[in-house]
């Protein structure tokens, strides 16, 4: 699978410092969800607990088969084909992209050639990263199953393609090593040779098949349903050597994942291209967001009302435990920080007494705030714009001036800039009711 979950945050002025709950959350989650398998045959276990209820889920890179293909489903039409081939002397080229698709063929292969007791049969890998996707297998093991994780710790290598190359039955060659002078000659027979591009129009692919397809008995399988084998092969006639679709897809096909949408993750809005409109079960819980090459789609909004944040108390609390309904209450006295949602109550010092005069503030609406000064009975307000407005400047550039308001001959100082208030005071009345004009009716942000 390749899935990816996006945090959308509805607060601006929220960093990613904050922790929320699972339940309630000012994050909105986006899930772009492509290539995604329910078979476990080596890969692990197709978890989709963090899409359920998602806000937006992004659909791609569906399966258009009406089921999906595996290669033990279709096993006995694939076996006799290669051991036909083999038997008769006969190379086999199989155009794969997919590296999963491409190691699962190793051990299948493999497992296939022990039965039948063909265990010289070479195998071919011819990629520019053929070398370091083996490499690498053994050490990314955390997307395997369980089994194979348990042996990739013991050190023991979790995949086969270990032991075929130590046999030397699997032999990787890097794409600009590929000539006809050495490498393709050298090519032991009979052979399977994994290589790209799927279109066979670029790549060592076109070498290969423009000297494998003069002998009938080599034969070319196509194993991926993504380009038409039939158009693929249009410049290469006329051919002699056989060709066989058997295509192996094990990504969601449309019944796989009409399941999954409407019983089990059920998004609030879906986002999917124009061409899997038909197949995709209408649902009125869901809303359906298409799309198509190069278009730009506004996605609805979606409101939060609540808050979460994080508290932090860094000073000493002794509950008192109430044994009839096991809980425990305790008065907490300090001095309470809040920035970015993100409240610290430290112990009281002199430091935080002589705060009680200050309050730092975020963004507000200097005309909505005056207004609530009015409401909380604050009047004689002597106001001065330290930059003086200008009738060519837009809204933004407004919004940048500096704005100091003074009360009564200096008891309370108000200095409002774009993104920030700060209020000195030396009454505590008077700073309370500067307080509720601030809080009123949501007049800025933290």
């Amino acid at each position: 699978s390749c899935n990816w979950q996006l945090d959308i945050n509805v607060n601006h002025n929220q960093t990613s410092k904050i922790e929320t709950s699972s339940i309630q959350t000012n994050l909105l989650r986006f899930i772009y969800m492509s290539s995604s398998t329910t078979l476990e045959t080596y890969p692990t276990k197709f978890n989709y607990d963090s899409f359920i209820n998602c806000d937006y889920l992004l659909l791609s890179n569906l399966c258009h088969l009406s089921t999906p293909i595996d290669a033990s489903i279709n096993a006995n039409e694939l076996t006799t084909k290669i051991g036909n081939i083999l038997n008769d002397h006969g190379s086999i080229l199989i155009p794969c992209s997919s590296i999963g698709l491409i190691f699962y063929m190793f051990e299948f292969l493999t497992n296939y050639f022990e039965q039948i007791n063909l265990l010289n049969i070479h195998m071919y890998f011819i990629s520019p990263i053929s070398n370091a996707t083996l490499s690498i297998s053994n050490a990314m093991s955390e997307w395997v199953t369980e089994q194979r994780q348990i042996a990739s710790f013991s050190g023991t290598p979790p995949f086969k393609h270990n032991e075929l190359i130590k046999s030397k039955c699997l032999i990787t060659i890097s794409s600009d090593r590929l000539d006809d002078t050495e490498t393709l000659i050298n090519f032991e027979q009979p052979s399977i040779i994994f290589t790209g591009h799927l279109s066979l129009r670029f790549g060592p692919i076109v070498q290969l098949i423009e000297k494998m397809k003069t002998s009938s008995s080599n034969s070319i399988i196509f194993i991926d349903n993504q380009y038409s084998y039939i158009d693929a092969l249009k410049p290469y006639q006329p051919i002699n050597m056989k060709c066989y679709y058997l295509p192996i897809d094990t990504r969601l096909n449309f019944s796989q994942i009409n399941i999954l949408l409407n019983d089990k993750i059920r998004p609030k809005n879906l986002i999917l291209h124009e061409n899997y409109l038909n197949d995709i079960n209408n649902n009125d819980k869901i809303n359906i967001l298409s799309y198509r090459k190069y278009d730009n789609i506004k996605l609805p909004s979606i409101k939060r009302y609540f808050i979460n944040g994080q508290l932090n108390i860094k000073t000493d609390i002794k509950p008192k435990l109430i044994l009839s309904s096991n809980l425990a209450i305790a008065s907490i006295h300090g001095h309470l920080d809040m920035c970015d949602y993100i409240y610290d109550i430290n112990e009281l010092d002199n430091n935080n007494l002589k705060q009680n005069n200050f309050i730092t503030y975020g963004k507000i609406d200097i005309d909505k705030f005056l207004i609530n000064l009015s409401k909380s009975g604050v009047f004689g307000l002597d106001i001065k714009y330290l930059n003086e407005y200008d009738n060519d400047l837009n809204d933004n550039e407004q919004s940048n001036r500096t704005i100091e308001i003074n009360y009564n001959q200096g008891i309370a100082k108000i200095i409002i800039r774009s993104k920030q208030t700060d209020i000195e005071c030396n009454d505590p009345l008077l700073m309370t009711k500067i307080r509720d004009a601030l809080l009123m009716d949501n007049i800025g942000t933290l």
